[in-house]
């Protein structure tokens, strides 16, 4: 694990696939984020209710709980709380999930870690 020097920004994982899972949660960890890992909605709105988080990088397509649910949910308990949709499906797909929302955008998968990096930075640096 990479040291925190100062504040460490906390990233919540958010994807059934645990392969993706693992790998995003490592990526960031050596970029020097606080990352944890959900394994589903429920799950993560479980963690978000008892911990604070800096971000979200929520998987779009999940069995039980949508990625689509899963927002609308998180808005309820975190209504600021940036979130990055890690999705195959193009942004057209997401028009309706994230319409207005400006703490939303997307990371189309499979994303190098380049692309993750600038994603993230870009959601935690804004106003």
């Amino acid at each position: 694990m990479g040291a925190c020097m100062g504040e460490c920004a906390k990233v919540l994982v958010v994807d059934d696939e645990e392969a993706v899972r693992l790998v995003t949660v490592e990526m960031l960890r050596r970029m020097g984020y606080a990352a944890t890992a959900a394994v589903g909605g429920p799950d993560a709105l479980a963690q978000i209710s008892s911990q604070a988080f800096d971000l979200v990088l929520l998987d779009l397509a999940m069995p039980e709980m949508s990625g689509a649910e899963t927002f609308n949910a998180l808005r309820q308990i975190a209504p600021e709380l940036p979130v990055l949709f890690m999705t195959g499906y193009s942004r057209d797909d997401l028009g309706e999930v994230l319409d207005g929302h400006c703490h939303a955008q997307v990371l189309p998968k499979p994303f190098p870690m380049q692309e993750l990096h600038s994603a993230v930075r870009d959601m935690l640096n804004r106003p």
